[in-house]
């Protein structure tokens, strides 16, 4: 019979003052360009403490819903009330942490692309670079350390070489949440670890060949090809995961 009920979500303080804006957008009692009333009168207001105020703020500033201007406040971005209704109903969808399957998707259209640039675009020194990163996480591998930011390090820095100034944006918005599911995550034994490290020198050799080609259509190939493989190393991994919870 417990099968029918579910797990109780409590509500975050800072998600139930956005829920109120995004009520008052719908209502048309607030509108596009409109300044809000200052954080502390809004304090007092709602009746919340300080922080989870300003942790509502900061979510809607980061993705565009509001805008605070030095000196004059906080501003409700102008743009079209159905956009600004959407992109809150949206924001409020977002979790804390991502998905790992989901992250993984945004990975590979986001550095596939990226290595397709970066071997049009990168200069000699660059891609020495990129040899660098990928040969510190070998030798790091090598001695038995798993290296999870080392291997980061070597895509961020050919993402960085895409000089696509928003795919380094959204990568960089991505990267420590990438590097959190990989130490959460990271429970294989010691033999099925050394397997999968070496067919990911293999897959970091194609990419790095493919650079040194200048091959752009190649080194995204070669990317989406290594990926795909993390895909379903996350994939498994979260199976075995959510088996060892039951």
């Amino acid at each position: 019979m417990t099968d029918r009920f579910r797990k109780i979500e409590v509500p975050q303080v800072s998600d139930l003052i956005i829920r109120q804006i995004l009520s008052l957008l719908e209502e048309g009692e607030i509108k596009p360009g409109e300044q809000l009333p200052s954080e502390m009168s809004l304090q007092k207001t709602f009746g919340v403490a300080k922080q989870p105020l300003k942790a509502a703020f900061k979510k809607l500033e980061l993705y565009g819903v509001l805008e605070t201007k030095p000196q004059s406040g906080s501003f409700i971005a102008d743009i079209e009330p159905r956009i600004l209704i959407g992109l809150i109903s949206n924001i409020l969808d977002i979790q804390d942490t991502f998905e790992p399957l989901s992250l993984m998707d945004t990975r590979i259209l986001l550095e596939a692309r990226a290595a397709e640039l970066a071997a049009e675009t990168m200069t000699e020194r660059e891609l020495q670079k990129v040899k660098q990163a990928n040969e510190i996480f070998f030798s790091k591998s090598m001695k038995g350390s798993r290296a999870i930011e080392d291997d980061i390090f070597f895509h961020l820095e050919i993402v960085k070489y895409s000089r696509s100034s928003t795919l380094v944006s959204l990568y960089s918005f991505i990267t420590r949440q990438l590097i959190d599911v990989w130490k959460r995550m990271d429970i294989f034994d010691e033999d099925r670890t050394r397997l999968r490290l070496e067919e990911t020198f293999k897959e970091h050799s194609e990419i790095i060949r493919n650079l040194e080609e200048r091959n752009g259509p190649g080194s995204a190939q070669a990317m989406r090809e290594h990926l795909e493989s993390v895909y379903k190393e996350t994939e498994l991994l979260r199976k075995v995961l959510q088996q060892d919870s039951q």
